[in-house]
């Protein structure tokens, strides 16, 4: 009978051990960051070639009541796969003269468009050390794009307090 009670003794002693220590599972928050996709909608200039702009002065007659002409032209190449309408100012200088001829004109996929324009100058201007700069303006494309971007998120997982030391977690 002694030892049926050592048994029981020992059986009480140790489940109060493991009664005492608390082994419930614990959900224990983190982040970490994934990679998902998504559609952008991205606004990009339409790619074009600019050729050499070149100008000339066309003299007037006074005799015959006409001024002077400055005549320009630049040649624009549209490498999109969309056509567009593009926009050329010409600005020119001279000793102290300026002027800015500005131009527009659709062109479609592909193609070449030469802007041929003629302007009314006064007389007695740009007669020397003529300067011409040309800023071309290329219309705007909306075009859709898959974009891979990164985002944090909050997981959860468990842990087993019995099995593993959830301090660290």
């Amino acid at each position: 009978m002694n030892f049926y009670r050592n048994i029981f003794m020992w059986v009480v002693l140790l489940s109060t051990y493991y009664s005492c220590k608390d082994c419930t599972p614990i959900v224990i928050p983190y982040e970490e960051e994934e990679q998902y996709e998504t559609i952008e909608e991205v606004t990009e200039p339409l790619t074009y070639y600019k050729g050499q702009g070149r100008y000339e002065r066309i003299m007037g007659y006074s005799l015959l009541g006409t001024n002077p002409r400055m005549h320009v032209s630049l040649p624009i190449r549209n490498t999109s796969a969309v056509g567009g309408v593009f926009s050329v100012a010409f600005e020119m200088e001279s000793s102290q003269d300026a002027i800015t001829i500005y131009g527009q004109n659709y062109i479609p996929p592909g193609e070449t468009y030469i802007f041929d324009i003629e302007e009314e100058i006064n007389p007695n201007t740009f007669m020397t050390n003529i300067s011409l700069n040309t800023n071309v303006t290329a219309p705007l494309e909306t075009q859709k794009r898959m974009v891979i971007k990164t985002r944090k998120v909050v997981n959860y997982k468990l842990c087993h307090p019995c099995e593993e030391d959830c301090s660290k977690s």
